[in-house]
């Protein structure tokens, strides 16, 4: 199933949302998952990718993220609420929110991304498609988009995601991290957060309930 190997900020959504909401993804997941098993074409596609592209463009000065949004809600219009609220959070953190904005900035297309193994769930969490900037001369900001509509990006959900973002992706400092939901136009740093120390046992236990749900909503569609 995908839920085994999932990206980082489906997973935060999966646990902090609402049950009715939890309980939808889940079944589009195992939809999804008996699909590829039958061979059925699957449809749709990750529309946040284009988006995130277009918005390290704009930091790059290679674009107006404006004109990006129009021209992708001219090919697909059933997106123009979302992509117009992803890019009116970006740009609300981008112009007025970040706290670098008197200093140089410059996007680097990295590749930064990681990993992040459970073995004693037999799951991998992906950390990827990160916006990694030069600050001045000396200091970095890595970004991690948090794109979901609903739930928003909680205090104990952002401390939980930039746990998994720092410990799998280790070679830069902790206080160069940022979770960012885009959307609300909201950034979380280290220093916001209270750590507890037991962030990857609080992980393991969101995750596991997850998978147990996701166990039992399988047999009802399971062949008898």
């Amino acid at each position: 199933m995908s839920l085994k190997k999932m990206h980082l900020r489906k997973i935060l959504t999966l646990m902090f949302a609402e049950d009715a909401k939890k309980v939808s993804m889940l079944r589009a997941d195992i939809r999804e998952e008996i699909g590829k098993r039958t061979g059925a074409k699957i449809e749709g596609g990750d529309f946040h990718a284009p988006f995130w592209h277009d918005a390290k463009a704009h930091v790059n000065g290679e674009n107006d993220l404006r004109l990006a949004v129009i021209q992708r809600i001219a090919t697909n219009n059933r997106r123009e609420r979302l992509y117009t609220a992803l890019r009116d959070g970006f740009l609300d953190w981008w112009d007025n929110k970040r706290r670098w904005t008197n200093e140089a900035s410059k996007s680097q297309m990295l590749a930064v991304k990681g990993a992040l193994d459970f073995p004693e769930l037999q799951c991998t969490v992906k950390v990827e498609n990160l916006l990694a900037m030069t600050i001045g001369r000396s200091k970095n900001r890595i970004i991690y988009p948090y794109f979901s509509e609903e739930p928003s990006l909680s205090s104990d959900a952002a401390r939980l995601g930039l746990w998994a973002i720092i410990t799998s992706v280790d070679e830069y400092p902790p206080d160069e991290f940022r979770i960012l939901d885009v959307i609300r136009g909201q950034s979380f740093a280290a220093s916001d957060l209270a750590f507890s120390g037991l962030e990857r046992e609080e992980f393991v236990s969101r995750y596991s309930s997850l998978l147990v749900m996701w166990e039992k909503l399988w047999m009802e569609y399971e062949p008898a």
